[in-house]
Protein backbone atom coordinates (compact mmCIF):
# COMPACT_ATOMS: atom_id res chain seq x y z
CA UNK A 1 0.00 0.00 0.00
CA UNK A 2 1.49 3.54 -1.45
CA UNK A 3 1.49 6.38 1.66
CA UNK A 4 0.59 9.54 0.14
CA UNK A 5 3.53 11.89 0.71
CA UNK A 6 1.58 14.54 2.74
CA UNK A 7 1.49 12.08 5.45
CA UNK A 8 5.11 11.27 5.43
CA UNK A 9 7.47 13.18 7.49
CA UNK A 10 11.45 13.77 6.34
CA UNK A 11 12.74 10.82 8.61
CA UNK A 12 10.55 8.69 6.60
CA UNK A 13 7.66 7.66 9.23
CA UNK A 14 4.47 8.24 8.97
CA UNK A 15 2.85 11.45 10.16
CA UNK A 16 -0.90 12.29 11.20
CA UNK A 17 -2.10 15.18 10.47
CA UNK A 18 -4.66 17.08 13.04
CA UNK A 19 -7.93 17.00 12.02
CA UNK A 20 -10.58 19.17 13.32
CA UNK A 21 -13.47 18.05 14.47
CA UNK A 22 -16.91 20.65 14.51
CA UNK A 23 -19.12 20.46 17.12
CA UNK A 24 -22.59 20.77 16.92
CA UNK A 25 -24.74 22.99 18.42
CA UNK A 26 -27.68 21.28 20.45
CA UNK A 27 -30.25 23.56 17.54
CA UNK A 28 -28.25 21.77 15.02
CA UNK A 29 -28.39 17.95 17.11
CA UNK A 30 -32.19 18.80 17.13
CA UNK A 31 -32.97 19.96 13.56
CA UNK A 32 -30.79 16.98 12.19
CA UNK A 33 -32.73 14.29 14.19
CA UNK A 34 -35.68 15.89 13.54
CA UNK A 35 -35.30 15.86 9.66
CA UNK A 36 -34.75 12.02 10.43
CA UNK A 37 -37.94 11.32 12.07
CA UNK A 38 -40.83 11.41 9.25
CA UNK A 39 -43.97 11.03 11.61
CA UNK A 40 -42.82 13.92 13.26
CA UNK A 41 -42.49 15.97 10.07
CA UNK A 42 -45.66 14.94 9.21
CA UNK A 43 -47.39 15.96 12.32
CA UNK A 44 -45.47 19.00 12.34
CA UNK A 45 -47.04 20.10 9.07
CA UNK A 46 -50.40 19.08 10.16
CA UNK A 47 -50.24 21.23 13.22
CA UNK A 48 -48.74 24.11 11.10
CA UNK A 49 -51.74 23.43 8.88
CA UNK A 50 -54.27 24.19 11.29
CA UNK A 51 -52.73 27.09 12.39
CA UNK A 52 -53.10 28.89 9.41
CA UNK A 53 -56.09 27.87 8.53
CA UNK A 54 -57.51 28.71 12.46
CA UNK A 55 -55.79 32.25 11.49
CA UNK A 56 -56.84 32.74 8.30
CA UNK A 57 -59.65 30.48 7.32
CA UNK A 58 -62.81 32.68 8.68
CA UNK A 59 -61.73 35.56 6.83
CA UNK A 60 -60.81 33.36 3.44
CA UNK A 61 -63.98 31.01 3.40
CA UNK A 62 -66.49 34.70 3.86
CA UNK A 63 -64.58 35.95 0.94
CA UNK A 64 -64.93 32.75 -1.14
CA UNK A 65 -68.57 31.90 -0.51
CA UNK A 66 -69.40 35.71 0.26
CA UNK A 67 -71.53 34.51 3.02
CA UNK A 68 -70.85 36.52 6.34
CA UNK A 69 -70.79 34.11 9.04
CA UNK A 70 -73.83 35.67 11.33
CA UNK A 71 -75.92 36.32 8.50
CA UNK A 72 -78.94 34.17 7.93
CA UNK A 73 -80.17 33.12 4.83
CA UNK A 74 -84.41 32.20 4.77
CA UNK A 75 -83.71 30.05 1.33
CA UNK A 76 -81.31 27.34 3.32
CA UNK A 77 -84.05 26.29 5.67
CA UNK A 78 -87.96 24.89 4.90
CA UNK A 79 -91.17 26.42 6.26
CA UNK A 80 -90.72 24.23 9.60
CA UNK A 81 -87.09 25.84 10.33
CA UNK A 82 -85.78 22.75 9.57
CA UNK A 83 -81.38 23.45 7.94
CA UNK A 84 -80.92 22.23 4.50
CA UNK A 85 -78.39 20.14 3.17
CA UNK A 86 -75.07 21.41 1.19
CA UNK A 87 -75.09 22.50 -1.90
CA UNK A 88 -72.84 24.80 -4.35
CA UNK A 89 -73.04 27.83 -2.30
CA UNK A 90 -73.35 26.47 1.25
CA UNK A 91 -70.85 23.73 1.16
CA UNK A 92 -71.54 22.58 4.60
CA UNK A 93 -74.85 23.26 4.48
CA UNK A 94 -76.33 25.43 7.15
CA UNK A 95 -77.41 25.56 10.62
CA UNK A 96 -80.98 26.13 12.21
CA UNK A 97 -80.92 29.89 12.10
CA UNK A 98 -79.98 29.62 8.19
CA UNK A 99 -76.25 30.77 8.58
CA UNK A 100 -73.33 29.16 6.65
CA UNK A 101 -72.05 26.45 8.65
CA UNK A 102 -68.94 25.96 6.43
CA UNK A 103 -67.91 29.74 7.35
CA UNK A 104 -69.07 29.26 11.08
CA UNK A 105 -66.52 26.25 11.16
CA UNK A 106 -63.24 28.58 9.53
CA UNK A 107 -63.86 30.99 12.50
CA UNK A 108 -64.74 28.26 15.29
CA UNK A 109 -61.05 26.83 14.34
CA UNK A 110 -59.80 29.87 15.59
CA UNK A 111 -61.59 29.77 18.93
CA UNK A 112 -60.56 25.91 19.60
CA UNK A 113 -56.97 26.90 19.17
CA UNK A 114 -57.47 29.92 21.48
CA UNK A 115 -58.98 27.30 23.79
CA UNK A 116 -56.52 24.84 23.33
CA UNK A 117 -53.31 27.02 23.85
CA UNK A 118 -54.40 28.80 26.87
CA UNK A 119 -55.59 25.66 28.76
CA UNK A 120 -52.87 24.00 27.89
CA UNK A 121 -50.37 26.45 28.67
CA UNK A 122 -51.57 26.40 32.49
CA UNK A 123 -51.95 22.75 32.66
CA UNK A 124 -48.31 22.19 31.95
CA UNK A 125 -47.75 25.33 34.66
CA UNK A 126 -49.48 23.87 37.24
CA UNK A 127 -48.55 20.39 36.79
CA UNK A 128 -44.43 20.94 36.57
CA UNK A 129 -45.50 22.73 39.70
CA UNK A 130 -47.19 20.14 41.31
CA UNK A 131 -44.29 17.06 40.04
CA UNK A 132 -41.47 19.38 40.53
CA UNK A 133 -42.50 19.50 44.45
CA UNK A 134 -43.99 15.95 44.84
CA UNK A 135 -41.14 14.82 43.36
CA UNK A 136 -38.39 16.91 45.25
CA UNK A 137 -39.32 17.31 48.32
CA UNK A 138 -40.93 13.46 48.93
CA UNK A 139 -42.63 12.35 52.35
CA UNK A 140 -46.02 13.44 53.02
CA UNK A 141 -45.84 15.93 50.54
CA UNK A 142 -45.60 14.01 47.64
CA UNK A 143 -47.87 11.57 49.16
CA UNK A 144 -50.80 14.19 49.33
CA UNK A 145 -49.91 15.73 46.28
CA UNK A 146 -49.77 12.15 44.67
CA UNK A 147 -53.04 11.23 45.65
CA UNK A 148 -54.93 14.37 44.66
CA UNK A 149 -53.91 13.66 41.09
CA UNK A 150 -54.50 9.81 41.35
CA UNK A 151 -58.15 11.25 42.47
CA UNK A 152 -58.54 13.63 39.30
CA UNK A 153 -57.63 10.81 37.73
CA UNK A 154 -59.86 8.75 39.11
CA UNK A 155 -63.18 10.35 38.72
CA UNK A 156 -65.47 10.43 35.40
CA UNK A 157 -64.10 13.50 33.71
CA UNK A 158 -66.59 13.78 30.74
CA UNK A 159 -69.80 13.37 33.22
CA UNK A 160 -68.25 15.78 35.74
CA UNK A 161 -66.97 18.73 32.98
CA UNK A 162 -70.51 18.68 31.79
CA UNK A 163 -71.94 18.97 35.15
CA UNK A 164 -69.48 22.05 35.50
CA UNK A 165 -70.04 23.69 32.43
CA UNK A 166 -73.83 23.41 32.67
CA UNK A 167 -73.95 24.64 36.03
CA UNK A 168 -71.98 27.53 34.64
CA UNK A 169 -74.04 28.33 32.08
CA UNK A 170 -77.32 28.95 33.48
CA UNK A 171 -76.81 32.41 34.45
CA UNK A 172 -74.57 35.27 33.03
CA UNK A 173 -72.82 35.60 36.25
CA UNK A 174 -71.70 32.16 35.93
CA UNK A 175 -70.71 30.16 38.91
CA UNK A 176 -68.14 31.11 42.02
CA UNK A 177 -69.07 34.30 42.60
CA UNK A 178 -68.34 34.92 38.53
CA UNK A 179 -64.84 33.77 38.75
CA UNK A 180 -66.02 31.48 36.17
CA UNK A 181 -67.97 33.07 33.71
CA UNK A 182 -70.04 31.07 31.06
CA UNK A 183 -68.58 30.34 27.46
CA UNK A 184 -64.93 30.20 27.23
CA UNK A 185 -63.57 31.04 30.82
CA UNK A 186 -65.33 27.94 31.56
CA UNK A 187 -64.25 25.87 29.06
CA UNK A 188 -60.54 26.43 29.98
CA UNK A 189 -61.45 25.91 33.29
CA UNK A 190 -62.48 22.24 33.13
CA UNK A 191 -60.11 21.28 30.57
CA UNK A 192 -57.32 22.86 33.11
CA UNK A 193 -58.99 20.84 35.72
CA UNK A 194 -58.75 17.16 34.30
CA UNK A 195 -55.38 17.86 32.52
CA UNK A 196 -52.90 18.90 35.06
CA UNK A 197 -52.46 15.69 36.88
CA UNK A 198 -51.19 14.01 33.91
CA UNK A 199 -48.67 16.31 33.17
CA UNK A 200 -47.60 16.18 36.98
CA UNK A 201 -47.08 12.57 37.12
CA UNK A 202 -44.73 12.62 34.16
CA UNK A 203 -42.40 15.45 35.72
CA UNK A 204 -42.66 13.59 38.99
CA UNK A 205 -41.36 10.60 37.70
CA UNK A 206 -38.64 12.28 36.40
CA UNK A 207 -37.82 14.09 39.43
CA UNK A 208 -37.41 11.30 41.36
CA UNK A 209 -34.99 9.38 38.58
CA UNK A 210 -33.00 12.89 38.36
CA UNK A 211 -32.80 12.66 42.58
CA UNK A 212 -30.91 9.28 42.81
CA UNK A 213 -28.42 10.66 40.01
CA UNK A 214 -24.66 10.47 40.45
CA UNK A 215 -23.84 14.06 39.44
CA UNK A 216 -26.47 14.76 42.40
CA UNK A 217 -25.18 12.61 44.55
CA UNK A 218 -21.51 13.79 44.23
CA UNK A 219 -23.00 16.71 44.80
CA UNK A 220 -24.42 16.27 48.33
CA UNK A 221 -20.71 14.98 49.32
CA UNK A 222 -18.67 17.92 48.05
CA UNK A 223 -21.37 20.12 49.75
CA UNK A 224 -21.08 18.41 52.86
CA UNK A 225 -17.15 18.50 52.66
CA UNK A 226 -16.85 22.09 52.35
CA UNK A 227 -15.33 24.11 55.49
CA UNK A 228 -18.21 26.38 55.73
CA UNK A 229 -21.17 23.65 55.12
CA UNK A 230 -23.96 23.72 57.80
CA UNK A 231 -24.55 20.82 57.04
CA UNK A 232 -21.64 18.54 57.56
CA UNK A 233 -21.07 15.59 60.31
CA UNK A 234 -22.01 17.11 64.02
CA UNK A 235 -18.61 17.08 66.22
CA UNK A 236 -18.65 14.60 68.87
CA UNK A 237 -20.01 15.65 71.33
CA UNK A 238 -18.08 15.67 74.98
CA UNK A 239 -18.38 13.23 76.97
CA UNK A 240 -16.23 11.85 80.41
CA UNK A 241 -13.39 9.64 79.77
CA UNK A 242 -14.98 6.65 80.81
CA UNK A 243 -17.72 6.90 77.76
CA UNK A 244 -15.57 7.28 75.14
CA UNK A 245 -14.91 3.71 74.29
CA UNK A 246 -18.44 3.63 75.26
CA UNK A 247 -19.16 5.73 72.44
CA UNK A 248 -17.18 3.64 69.97
CA UNK A 249 -18.73 0.36 70.78
CA UNK A 250 -21.65 0.67 73.30
CA UNK A 251 -21.50 -3.59 74.16
CA UNK A 252 -18.51 -2.73 76.16
CA UNK A 253 -20.27 -0.89 78.71
CA UNK A 254 -23.04 -1.58 80.91
CA UNK A 255 -24.32 1.99 80.77
CA UNK A 256 -24.66 1.84 76.94
CA UNK A 257 -28.09 3.36 77.00
CA UNK A 258 -26.71 6.69 76.99
CA UNK A 259 -24.23 5.93 74.73
CA UNK A 260 -23.83 7.73 71.03
CA UNK A 261 -23.00 5.81 68.17
CA UNK A 262 -22.45 7.07 64.52
CA UNK A 263 -26.00 6.80 62.92
CA UNK A 264 -24.98 5.09 58.96
CA UNK A 265 -25.14 7.70 56.42
CA UNK A 266 -28.23 7.65 53.95
CA UNK A 267 -28.16 8.58 50.82
CA UNK A 268 -28.42 12.15 50.39
CA UNK A 269 -31.52 13.40 48.62
CA UNK A 270 -32.52 17.04 49.68
CA UNK A 271 -29.07 18.05 51.39
CA UNK A 272 -27.87 19.45 47.95
CA UNK A 273 -29.96 22.34 48.49
CA UNK A 274 -29.79 22.52 52.32
CA UNK A 275 -33.20 20.99 53.51
CA UNK A 276 -33.85 18.92 56.14
CA UNK A 277 -30.36 17.41 57.00
CA UNK A 278 -30.37 14.41 59.14
CA UNK A 279 -28.93 13.93 62.08
CA UNK A 280 -25.75 11.50 62.38
CA UNK A 281 -25.58 10.51 65.84
CA UNK A 282 -28.43 8.59 67.86
CA UNK A 283 -28.94 7.42 71.73
CA UNK A 284 -28.83 4.02 71.76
Amino acid sequence: MTIPPEFVSTGGAVALQPVAVVRKTPTELFWARLRQDKAALGGGVVIILLIVIAIIGGPLAEHLTGHPQNTPYNQMTDAFGVPKGPNSQFWFGADASGRDLFVRTMYGARTSLFVGIVASGIAVLIGLVVGLTAGFFGGWVDTALSRAGDVLLAVPQILIAVGIVAACSTTKDGCLGGLLQPWLTVVIAVITLFSWSYIARIVRGYTLSLREKEFVESACRRREQRPDSRYRDPPQPHRPADRLLDAADPHQHPLRSSALVPRPRRPCRRGILGLNPHRRFRAV
